[in-house]
Order: structure tokens, then sequence, then C-alpha cells
């Protein structure tokens, strides 16, 4: 901390568990910006589901990025950020399901989201880079559930 005391630490995020989550709060952010300027290029709602699903594929897609994701995965201590991003991305992919026909969208979007960031996280855990394979069978999946 080139320059900052540790008081001065402290006094702004006062202990290291705040730093980490503004940390982890950060990357989220970030990661959801992302997904969401992702799905504007799109047009239709398969479009726009297989770029929210690649987007978030992403962060597994190179070794810095997977370390990266790994290191925050590693160190959050609460469950609101994880929550705080499932919801986001839910978010994101509700009205996509719904443009696919889902007769309950926001919770497709919930089940749509944990399946995703599951992915992400195991390919993230075992170092592994997504294929194309992976997040095109990812997104039928999805599809065929809301459609059923």
């Amino acid at each position: 901390m080139a320059g900052v005391s540790l008081e001065a630490f402290y006094r702004y995020f006062g202990s290291k568990s705040a730093f980490i989550a503004a940390v982890a709060d950060d990357g989220t952010s970030r990661v959801v910006t992302y997904v969401r300027h992702k799905t504007e290029g799109a047009d239709t709602p398969e479009q726009k589901l297989r770029a929210v699903v690649d987007a978030v594929m992403r962060q597994a897609a190179s070794p810095e990025l997977a370390a990266a994701s790994r290191n925050l995965l590693g160190t959050r201590s609460d469950s609101t950020s994880v929550l705080t991003f499932r919801g986001e991305i839910a978010d994101l992919l509700s009205p996509v399901l719904g443009g696919l026909g889902s007769t309950d969208a926001p919770r497709d979007a919930r089940i749509a989201a944990t399946a995703v960031i599951g992915a992400v996280e195991d390919h993230i855990w075992s170092d592994t880079r997504p294929t194309s394979d992976d997040i095109d069978r990812l997104v039928d999946f999805i599809a065929r559930a809301v459609r059923r």
C-alpha cells in the first residue's frame, strides 16, 4: 500500500473483510457491466441468452481472468456478494427467458443464473477453459428448459 498508512486503510475500510468485500463488489460490477454490454449487441432472445452465457463463461476463458476470479471466490466470506451477482445475472436473463417463452421468467432466470455461475465456477476451480461446445450445451439446455 504505497503511500497509504495502515491507519488510513482501516479508517476507510474498517477491516480486512470490508476491503475484500469492496474488491469483490467492484469485480462483480465490472462483470455485470460487461455482460450487459454484450447483450446490447444481440437482437433476438436466443442471441441475448448466448451473449449472457458467453460473457459469464469468459471469466474462466483465460488463465489471468480465471486466476483473478479464483482469488475473489476464495476470499468471499459472506454470501451477500454471491447472491447479489446471481441476482444481477438473473435480472439480465429474465426478459430474455420471457422472450423465449418462459411462463415464470424471474424464477427461471434465477435457476439459469445459478447454472451459468456454477458452470463458470467449475471451470475456475478445476483450472479448465470452457469450450464453445460447453457454451453451446449450456445455452441449449437453458433454452430447452424454458420452452418445455
